[in-house]
């Protein structure tokens, strides 16, 4: 996925995720994919809802959000809205560990 990660100085080892983690990518155009498949706001509080349903998932399930390093920040907030609406709260953010320059 064509996605450019922010980066920051005191970032976690990003390649520790969680079982059954669900990973949304937002591009800096907002479009939303989950899986490798586009979605819409509708798709995805959907999905969302049904995975934290106790009946059919888990209700502390772990949501990833990989947005574009360029990405609009009110995108975002749209997609963390969306989380939010479908009753998801375990959520973290992918960033990239910024490269030092060497001195």
């Amino acid at each position: 996925i064509d996605i450019k990660l922010p980066t920051a100085d005191n970032s976690n080892d990003d390649s520790r995720r969680l079982p059954g983690e669900i990973i949304i990518n937002l591009r800096k155009t907002g479009e939303i994919t989950v899986n490798g498949v586009q979605r819409n706001d509708a798709e995805l509080l959907v999905l969302l809802k049904h995975v934290v349903d106790p009946k059919t998932g888990f209700p502390n399930q772990p949501v990833l959000l990989r947005a574009d390093k360029d990405t609009v920040y009110q995108k975002v907030i749209h997609v963390l809205d969306l989380c939010r609406g479908s009753d998801v709260w375990n959520i973290s953010f992918a960033i990239n560990a910024e490269e030092k320059a060497e001195k």
